[in-house]
């Protein structure tokens, strides 16, 4: 029985021991955020329920103090632009973050506490050993952007665009960071706006010349057109080896997309197809950063902001058709198929059409003949032909077919004469042109 007393007097010694550790009373940083010369102080608090919840307060927390650190780099950097006569671009949240990173190991957790459903955490980075690693953080940027700077300089165009973007790396989580301007003696200017100009004074460095800045292309047809790029140091006018670049157009068209130069500094691109019937359509050609700077995120910079404009009109193939279309060994005096194929051509292709042969770029050739089946009706009233048709579309320039189809043992039937069955068997053709033979055409063509 005694046994039974003395572990219930150490239960409630328990008990109460943890009770007066439960209860601790809540710090005056929860409600009121430390302020002092010597640090910066922040303070996150999450719901206990939120999943990862110190994580996201201490991430808060550290959020609160980049906030004061930025605040005080806008000061810094409004200072400086006097001196160096720029606008400045208050938008720091992300060179913020990057600093930031560089200093998490120097912030130190001063105390937490829970009450009831709710964490609280309150960090802290001591301004001294901040300014302290800065200031040698700074001297190592400015250092290699330097390094950077010049072998990007040096090593054009092979080096100068991946290099330039590496510098600007370096120096985002410090954008105040200032050096002499080389163009105007006695001023200053941001480093990253030294290295923006950069980039854009070795963009004009790496010239472009098109041996035309027009070109005809047939709506429709895969006939390549081709397009030649010159790509030259403007400085020394020396031919550029080994430059990719690319090419775009709008609607679908079937083009070359990329190319790199040659050791004659040209690179070609090919149009083989147009999407749509558009006049004027255009072919941009740009220098593409995104392959010189291989390891670089995805950022504005990478995007050609002066690429080479080719005009491209999209002309409406002109056609010579000759079709021969006869019923019985005669003529028709009302054509069938002649309608049925340049509707095709006006359809698909916007089509101009020519009595002249040798102005054309595609030649049409119908054989239609239709025969009856006899003289008379037969049993049931019924006068029949069978109808027969070869179809053929060649290139004017080269005499080349492109395609042929031949259609057979086509029926016509009428109560009325011989001549309406045959004239009902040429419509059967051009119902037969309508289902199949047309899309037949179109995908060949193309």
């Amino acid at each position: 029985m005694k046994i039974y007393q003395n572990l219930f007097i150490y239960t409630i010694i328990a008990v109460f021991i943890c009770g007066c550790f439960s209860l601790k009373k809540e710090p005056n940083w929860v409600s009121l955020q430390p302020i002092s010369n010597d640090s910066w102080f922040g303070m996150g608090s999450v719901s206990t329920s939120t999943e990862n919840y110190r994580m996201i307060a201490q991430e808060l927390a550290y959020q609160q103090i980049g906030s004061q650190i930025e605040v005080q780099l806008i000061s810094e950097i409004e200072t400086s632009s006097k001196e160096v006569n720029r606008k400045v671009d208050k938008s720091f949240s992300s060179q913020i973050k990057t600093r930031m990173n560089l200093f998490l190991e120097d912030i130190q957790i001063v105390d937490t506490y829970t009450k009831k459903d709710r964490y609280y955490i309150l960090v802290s980075l001591p301004k001294d050993e901040y300014y302290r690693k800065l200031e040698i953080r700074k001297n190592t940027a400015r250092s290699t952007i330097m390094d950077l700077v010049e072998t990007a300089e040096s090593r054009f165009p092979e080096l100068s665009f991946s290099y330039i973007l590496k510098a600007m790396r370096e120096v985002s989580p410090f954008p105040e960071l200032t050096m002499s301007d080389p163009k105007n003696s006695g001023k200053k200017i941001f480093i990253r706006s030294y290295l923006d100009i950069l980039w854009k004074e070795f963009g004009r460095r790496l010239a472009l010349r098109t041996n035309t800045s027009r070109v005809e292309v047939l709506y429709g047809f895969k006939r390549k057109k081709s397009v030649e790029i010159l790509a030259t140091d403007s400085v020394t006018r020396e031919p550029l080896v080994g430059i990719p670049l690319t090419a775009t157009m709008d609607n679908n068209s079937e083009i070359s997309n990329s190319a790199i130069t040659d050791e004659n500094g040209v690179a070609i691109f090919h149009i083989f197809r147009l999407g749509d019937k558009t006049p004027n359509q255009r072919l941009l050609i740009a220098r593409d950063y995104a392959t010189m700077c291989p390891d670089a995120a995805n950022t504005e910079l990478l995007h050609d902001s002066n690429p080479i404009v080719v005009e491209v009109m999209a002309n409406s193939p002109l056609v010579f058709i000759n079709v021969n279309e006869k019923i019985d060994g005669k003529k028709t005096e009302n054509p069938y198929i002649m309608p049925a194929l340049k509707e095709l051509f006006v359809a698909g292709y916007g089509a101009e059409f020519t009595d002249e042969k040798f102005l054309s770029n595609f030649v049409v050739a119908a054989n239609v003949s239709v025969n009856r089946r006899s003289e008379r009706a037969n049993e049931y009233g019924i006068y029949q032909a069978s109808a027969s048709a070869t179809i053929s579309i060649s290139d004017a320039s080269s005499d080349m077919e492109l395609y042929v189809k031949s259609i057979n043992d086509i029926n016509g039937k009428s109560f009325h004469s011989n001549n309406a069955a045959g004239q009902d068997a040429l419509s059967q053709i051009v119902e037969e042109l309508n289902s199949s033979v047309f899309n037949e055409i179109l995908s060949k063509l193309e």
